[in-house]
């Protein structure tokens, strides 16, 4: 468990969620800021015992912010991960769905986005990786001027 946590300046993956294809392990990300990092949080190679969450938290200032993929090539990812109630602001790419192998996004079974504010941004280069995402949101996207309670989110 991740809970009311700063993570930030990281080189690489904030928070990396991988693991041997037999590994069992569950995840929570919650209340807390991830930011300036390459990519908050990261599903890589992984099994079907694997499942997270990340819950009401800041991802800003990254590269990526969620990201539902991984570098290698012909290693399995089975792990799920679920994304709500959680506030994107200024990465380059806030949500990632790209599994090399499949050359495709992961289903929604695998991966979930929901109740967050994603900003609408049709001029920047995430709105291609954002567009299979966003078709799934069905109206579970919060418009950018949403308030947020930033206090909420640390305590």
């Amino acid at each position: 468990v991740v809970d009311s946590c700063i993570i930030q300046r990281v080189q690489h993956e904030a928070i990396a969620l991988s693991s041997s294809p037999n590994g069992r392990r569950s995840v929570r990300i919650r209340n807390s800021l991830l930011e300036r990092s390459q990519q908050a949080v990261e599903m890589g190679y992984s099994g079907v015992g694997l499942d997270a969450t990340v819950d009401n938290c800041m991802v800003r200032h990254c590269v990526v912010g969620v990201r539902y993929g991984d570098n290698y090539h012909g290693r399995p990812l089975r792990g799920r991960l679920s994304v709500a109630d959680s506030v994107f602001e200024n990465n380059e790419i806030d949500v990632l769905n790209y599994v090399r192998d499949l050359k495709q996004p992961a289903a929604g079974s695998y991966f979930s986005v929901s109740r967050c504010v994603l900003p609408l941004r049709p001029n920047r280069r995430e709105t291609a990786c954002d567009a299979v995402l966003l078709a799934r949101f069905e109206g579970n996207v919060a418009a950018p001027e949403t308030e947020w309670n930033m206090t909420s989110l640390l305590l």
